[in-house]
Formats: structure tokens, sequence, C-alpha cells
């Protein structure tokens, strides 16, 4: 996962990881989309899936193809 977000090129420590702004700044953005996702998905509507796959095709122009969703879920998780 770490070679998809380029921000986190260069980090090899937990501890570089951990105190990386932009690395912080993108893991608080998912798990706020996640948090909004499960908050709503009774009530959800095509404007907000709209939304969520225009992120998504930002993310597949990053290089971010279905597979890693594999990864990203293990590393989720994981981390609980």
């Amino acid at each position: 996962m770490k070679s998809k977000w380029i921000f986190a090129f260069g980090l090899n420590t937990e501890e570089e990881i951990r105190k990386n702004s932009q690395l912080s700044y993108h893991a608080k953005k998912i798990i706020e989309v996640f948090d909004y996702i499960i908050e709503s998905i009774e009530k959800i509507n095509m404007y907000d899936f709209k939304e969520i796959t225009t992120l998504g095709k930002t993310h597949y122009g990053y290089g971010v193809r279905a597979q890693d969703f594999v990864v990203f879920y293990i590393c989720i998780t994981l981390s609980f």
C-alpha cells in the first residue's frame, strides 16, 4: 500500500509514518468517509454514490486498483 501513497515515500519506520502530517491527514479523511457511509447507509442516495464514485475515479488515476483494497482491508482490520 505504501507505494500507492506518494506522500509516504521515504517513510521507513513506524515513528516516521505516525509523525507524517500529510499521511495523518489522509488517514483521517479515509476514516471520515467510512464514518459517513456507515452512518448514512440506510438513507444514502444516488448523489452520494456519485461523490464516492468520483473519489474512486480520482484514485484510479493514481494507480489504485481493486486488488489494492484487499491489502487495505487487511491493514484496517489488523489495526483494531
